[in-house]
């Protein structure tokens, strides 16, 4: 009773990795953001807003990003200055990072 769910799921996770179903079965996890931002990882974040700006910050424990269904938001926790090269220059004064809409991103550039 409590065995079977358990070993159903792992079956559908290890069948839906293998190559011939990748095809025919959809992705358990429905946007590539919620994939990306679901991992548990840190990164070092360029994004490019749709009127040109360009912001820099990191993307680690406190930061946070909503999930599917909810609309795309982004919180990184911090800002940096970004030089001309797209290198992290510094981290801005007194920066509590930033809330940031997808409705407003055009491009996003992750670095580890």
């Amino acid at each position: 009773m409590f065995a079977f769910p358990i070993l159903w799921a792992s079956a559908f996770v290890w069948l839906r990795k293998r190559k011939f179903l990748r095809k025919y079965a959809p992705h358990p996890i429905p946007k590539p953001w919620d994939y990306v931002f679901g991992n548990g990882q840190s990164y070092w974040v360029i994004i490019e807003l749709s009127g040109g700006r360009i912001i820099g910050g990191t993307y680690r424990k406190e930061s946070f990003a909503s999930s599917y269904p909810a609309e795309e938001q982004l919180y990184l926790q911090q800002l940096w200055e970004i030089g001309e090269n797209d290198e992290f220059v510094r981290p801005l004064e007194r920066s509590h990072g930033a809330i940031i809409s997808a409705g407003e991103i055009k491009l996003i550039r992750l670095y580890q």
